[in-house]
């Protein structure tokens, strides 16, 4: 809907786009959890996995809760 691509527009506003390139024997998953660490970044995601890994080491992850609701996971 025309409402869900305005608010995904106004959201990405704020954000930039990180070059990155994996590092051998790396995962996507764990690009993130690095990157996380690094440049202190904040991920979204709705892998509940990903997610345990990035709380566990006390970086804060955006979630979707019941396809509605982002929720944040953390002190940011």
């Amino acid at each position: 809907e025309l409402k869900n691509i305005i608010f995904a527009l106004a959201s990405a506003e704020g954000m930039e786009k990180i070059d990155d390139t994996l590092h051998p024997d790396e995962d996507v998953d764990d690009q993130l959890v690095r990157l996380s660490e690094q440049e202190n970044l904040i991920v979204a995601t709705t892998d509940a996995e990903l997610r345990k890994t990035i709380r566990a080491k006390g970086k804060p992850v955006v979630f979707l809760r019941q396809r509605r609701f982002l929720l944040i996971d953390g002190i940011i």
